[in-house]
């Protein structure tokens, strides 16, 4: 077995996978655990929920509502844990 070429590497030196259709819930989750995801979500929420492969307009459309519920709650209790029900 030969090594991984360095231009699969992403910066933290992990190999990176091909990117996998991920379920509205499954991203909601990483958007919660991962601050740089959840900046690029931010900048570009048709490009992230592009590259997550997130296409169906339900799917897209229930992303950013939870997200925009998130945010207001987090506006009127910003104390307050709020869970995102998917």
């Amino acid at each position: 077995m030969g090594s991984v070429s360095e231009d699969r590497k992403d910066e933290g030196g992990f190999v990176a996978k091909k990117s996998a259709k991920k379920t509205p819930k499954e991203f909601l989750k990483e958007l919660a655990t991962d601050p740089v995801k959840l900046g690029k979500f931010i900048l570009d929420p048709e490009g992230a929920m592009n590259e997550a492969k997130i296409t169906a307009e339900k799917d897209r459309t229930h992303v950013k509502n939870s997200i925009a519920h998130f945010a207001s709650e987090k506006l009127v209790k910003p104390d307050a844990y709020t869970v995102i029900d998917c």
